[in-house]
């Protein structure tokens, strides 16, 4: 088998036959146990999990917890990356599954000067599937680093943001079920006749927000594409 060499052990390829997902966590002062059942469930069913934390984050989370539920082998922090060529091909997915207020920033100023930050971005860049699990910033936070600031900028990149308690449920659809991105502050979600007619032709199932307004016209392209609309 090919592996990565780090400083510390290597990190083995997947078997052929089992689906790849990227995860990547950045510094950010949550609790990870929701995130780490969700994948744990992932693997469970199947799924080879591939972890990479920024420096930050590997100093912030218990990295051996990580590494319990996903390998020791699986796990490696930005520095420990030796060989990016590794990580640019073959996964299904890259997760993201703290959105740290830097790595928002940089994702939005395009700033890859990290493994964690740059592996996304490429994923951006080929048009591969992109999802980051999003957490509200505190009200103390900076306007410029508001949560709601970059909301619709890391949409229009092409990013997925959806709750912790929905990466299982999305990885485990293999691209047939798509979670619409919840507007911020607790306004109105509207789901347009634009963003229906986007997805991607394997979807057959949209989740739509709580309370959410779907327009007659997006209504009408779902059910033209056969797309579910689930509330």
């Amino acid at each position: 088998d090919k592996s990565v060499s780090v400083n510390q052990g290597t990190f083995a390829t997947s078997d052929q036959g089992r689906k790849r997902i990227l995860v990547i966590f950045g510094a950010a002062q949550i609790n990870i146990n929701q995130s780490l059942d969700q994948i744990q469930a992932c693997i469970e069913d199947g799924y080879d999990i591939f972890v990479i934390l920024s420096d930050l984050a590997g100093k912030i989370f218990q990295i051996d917890e990580i590494r319990n539920v996903c390998g020791i082998d699986r796990v490696i922090t930005d520095s420990d990356v030796d060989d990016l060529n590794f990580f640019l091909n073959g996964f299904c997915l890259t997760m993201i599954a703290t959105l740290s207020q830097t790595m928002l920033s940089k994702m939005v100023l395009g700033i890859a000067d990290t493994p964690s930050v740059f592996l996304p971005l490429q994923a951006l860049a080929r048009g591969d599937r992109v999802v980051g699990v999003s957490t509200q910033l505190q009200k103390k936070t900076p306007k410029l680093m508001q949560f709601r600031s970059v909301h619709r900028q890391l949409s229009d990149l092409g990013v997925e943001l959806i709750r912790t308690d929905q990466i299982a449920d999305l990885i485990m659809s293999d691209g047939t079920r798509v979670f619409y991105t919840e507007s911020p502050n607790n306004k109105k979600t509207v789901i347009t006749a634009s963003a229906i007619d986007r997805l991607s032709s394997r979807v057959s199932e949209l989740v739509c927000p709580v309370n959410s307004l779907v327009t007659p016209l997006a209504k009408e392209i779902a059910a033209r594409k056969k797309i579910n609309l689930i509330n």
